[in-house]
């Protein structure tokens, strides 16, 4: 691959001393090189530093005190070096050929494409087993190449995305970076943010393997009050972001309503957890409703598919 870019692989860990390693490793084993990996300590409590000193040089290891995953991040790429940013959850690993397969799809679509998105297999605590795409409704008709209508898709349900991306320096930074005030989410925005930036690239391959931990904050806050503020928060920002041109009405539309059933989701929930019945009765009614009410929108011709093409034919 000629002019081999520098990739910045940015670990955040918490608490994390069982795990992490594996989460190195599987950077150390790439088939790609040159990687620079920087390690992000938001303020463990346990063993983690004793854990990496054998790593020495082949890491850089920075500590914080605690301010969670998207201030960590952040903290990880302003210390990097590398042209294209990539991240890893500490218990998380990066399959070998990662790193590989998308500086190959970002070099072939040009520096007019802000990052590549891969798959990911998905292993639930609970033994439910997936992938990223298939979770997300992804149906790429090509294993590799060019995504189109990002902020579309987007705009109409999640991606997990943080594992799976690789996205370039200056995009990075001209978005902005993580939310440090997000606790759940922040991908989610930062997707939504990336998503005005133009065409991605995409990997139709699970290249990472995600596992759930029990202890996981976005396990722990799913079904919170934190989770439901954080999506009205993030759908709202992002209808904010989108650009008043026509080529982004129809993302700004599908995003508007998306914040909008966001919001009675939560007023839903919300007279659900009263102390008084009626309240309580009329609450469940509320979100019975716009739970089929976004059902039948997923399966309406307005639901927006995935639009991709070739990158030889781009």
């Amino acid at each position: 691959m000629a002019d081999k870019p520098l990739i910045s692989a940015i670990i955040p860990t918490y608490n994390r001393s069982r795990t992490v390693r594996s989460a190195i490793d599987s950077v150390l084993n790439q088939t790609y090189s040159p990687i620079e990996i920087i390690v992000v300590d938001d303020g463990s409590t346990d063993d983690t530093s004793d854990r990496l000193r054998d790593y020495g040089t082949k890491i850089r290891l920075i500590h914080q005190c605690n301010a969670g995953a998207s201030a960590a991040r952040n903290a990880g790429v302003r210390a990097s070096s590398g042209s294209i940013v990539a991240f890893l959850d500490s218990d998380d690993i990066w399959l070998p050929k990662k790193i590989e397969k998308q500086v190959a799809a970002l070099q072939a679509a040009g520096t007019s494409v802000c990052c590549c998105v891969s798959n990911m297999a998905l292993n639930f605590h609970d033994g439910r087993t997936g992938t990223s795409f298939q979770s997300a409704g992804l149906l790429p008709f090509h294993a590799e190449g060019a995504w189109l209508n990002v902020a579309e898709v987007l705009a109409t349900r999640f991606l997990m995305f943080n594992q799976a991306v690789a996205i370039r320096r200056n995009a990075f930074d001209i978005v902005g970076g993580f939310d440090d005030k997000l606790k759940v989410l922040e991908d989610y925005d930062l997707a939504l943010r990336l998503a005005v930036c133009g065409p991605w690239v995409f990997v139709s391959e699970p290249l990472v393997v995600w596992k759930q931990s029990e202890d996981s904050l976005s396990h722990v806050l799913k079904h919170s009050a934190v989770f439901w503020e954080a999506w009205c928060h993030v759908l709202e920002t992002a209808v904010a972001n989108m650009p008043a041109s026509h080529d982004f009405a129809r993302a700004r539309g599908l995003a508007l309503r998306a914040f909008r059933n966001a919001r009675h989701q939560m007023t839903a929930r919300e007279l659900s957890l009263s102390s008084r019945f009626f309240h309580r009765m009329a609450g469940k009614a509320y979100w019975r409703f716009e739970y089929l009410s976004a059902k039948a929108f997923r399966h309406s011709p307005w639901y927006p598919k995935m639009k991709t093409c070739d990158l030889r034919d781009c």
